[in-house]
């Protein structure tokens, strides 16, 4: 569990170390009149695509716990004790 937690922490600290970039390009790039470029629609796509893998991650512990579940039940009906 303490690799997932590291894990997760890390992953989080990346998003906001890229929230933090995004802002201060696009607050630059605004301040300064220019157009935006390739870059920023990246820093702001990498911003926004977390949403929908937290669902993802989500559906996947869900299903991984109702396996989880159904092997237990299967291994405590046949009578297997550790």
């Amino acid at each position: 569990m303490d690799i997932v937690l590291a894990i997760h922490s890390f992953v989080r600290w990346i998003i906001m170390l890229v929230a933090v970039v995004a802002i201060v390009k696009l607050a630059l790039g605004w301040l300064r009149g220019g157009a935006f470029d390739g870059l920023d629609r990246g820093l702001v796509a990498g911003r926004a695509s977390p949403a929908p893998v937290r669902y993802r991650a989500s559906l996947a512990a869900i299903g991984g716990s109702l396996v989880l579940i159904v092997i237990g039940i299967f291994i405590i009906a046949s009578g297997h004790t550790a």
